[in-house]
């Protein structure tokens, strides 16, 4: 079965020069943590948004059930917030605020 957002990767994943793909996954159940999985396999970035599950034990077990898969695929793996997660292939960069200004130099930058 084709997901959503596979017309918008080529065959694959995504590759280098295309634009980079996000898929937002709200489960409501567990089983629906498949899709953010199958998204991740296909070379799409995960933004997995847990409120809607109805207990912290199914939230743990999808973050630890993606995270897994994520960690398989040598991907990445963000805590955005108490309940949102990002997760990413493996050729996907995240940094951090902190370390974006100290690697590049942008905290001595002067803005105008």
């Amino acid at each position: 079965m084709a997901m959503p957002w596979s017309d918008a990767l080529p065959f694959g994943g995504r590759k280098s020069s295309a634009e980079p793909v996000f898929v937002v996954v709200a489960p409501t159940m567990f089983d629906e943590t498949t899709q953010a999985v199958r998204a991740l396999q296909e070379g799409a970035n995960v933004v997995l948004q847990l409120s809607n599950l109805p207990s912290l034990d199914d939230q743990q077990r999808a973050v630890d059930f993606v995270a897994g898969a994520a960690h398989a695929l040598y991907g990445h793996q963000e805590a955005l917030s108490d309940n949102m997660f990002l997760f990413t292939p493996a050729e996907t960069r995240v940094r951090s605020v902190p370390d974006w200004d100290s690697e590049d130099g942008l905290a001595d930058r002067e803005w105008s």
